[in-house]
């Protein structure tokens, strides 16, 4: 009877400790797959769904870096099979996995803004501008108001729906760029602005005139130049005297 029950331990002690090495590799891949996309780095479409396999065929525990990775990780897939030449059954995998991803990123971290601005964005890719992705982004301002890493993706995502007019994207894009602004710093508003385009450049141009020339001005002159000239701005004479008056000088003044 000890023989059995020694030997049955011993079973499920291997079962399990290969579970747990199936599980750490796959967490590895995705962590490592994730950060590379993160960074920047362009995976081709068989490595992202070797590493896809990895995430959607394992139990992923509620790590963070592991769920927040995993989700940008068939992010990037999905992308990558509508850019493509993908058949539609492909695509639709592709974003009944991303979904997935989304979900369980928030079924671990319900208050994770990128949770929710990466549900919002997978909405966007295949439904357009539906009200879950208004809602989304909603959610994702809501429990990420003021963290500036967050405000890289979010404004941008925020600009490709201003054109629908929506009042609530309005208000967030809005508060979003008064926090860049008046919080961020320069390098993350210097990302974002080489990263949109035409509009996006002129909504920041507008947004800066608009709202936060007397409250840069008062914090902090020297940073508020720095804006002018990143955002290509011209500073006229009244300006001048108005915002920079103990700086004495005026960058971009044409």
């Amino acid at each position: 009877m000890s023989r059995v029950v020694v030997f049955s331990s011993g079973l499920l002690l291997t079962i399990l400790s290969v579970w747990l090495l199936m599980k750490d590799v796959s967490s590895r891949a995705v962590v490592a797959s994730g950060t590379a996309i993160a960074s920047g780095a362009q995976l081709t479409l068989d490595d992202l769904d070797k590493v896809a396999a990895y995430h959607k065929g394992a139990d992923l525990p509620c790590r963070r870096d592991v769920q927040q990775r995993a989700t940008r990780l068939s992010l990037a897939v999905l992308e990558t099979r509508l850019q493509g030449t993908s058949a539609p059954e492909q695509v639709s995998a592709a974003y009944s996995d991303a979904v997935a991803a989304s979900q369980n990123f928030l079924a671990c971290f319900p208050l994770a803004a990128d949770g929710w601005l990466r549900s919002a964005m997978t909405t966007m890719k295949m439904e357009g501008p539906v009200e879950r992705v208004f809602s989304h982004v909603e959610l994702s301002q809501l429990t990420g108001p003021r963290e500036a890493w967050i405000l890289v993706p979010r404004i941008p995502f925020l600009m490709s729906l201003r054109q629908t007019n929506d009042p609530r994207v309005v208000e967030a894009l809005n508060r979003d760029l008064d926090t860049l602004f008046r919080g961020g710093q320069l390098g993350q508003t210097r990302q974002i602005y080489e990263a949109v385009g035409p509009y996006g450049k002129d909504l920041m141009r507008s947004r800066l005139k608009e709202a936060n020339l007397d409250v840069l001005a008062a914090q902090n002159e020297a940073k508020l130049e720095r804006l002018f000239s990143m955002l290509e701005l011209k500073v006229t004479g009244e300006e001048c005297a108005r915002y920079f008056h103990r700086l004495k000088t005026c960058v971009g003044k044409r």
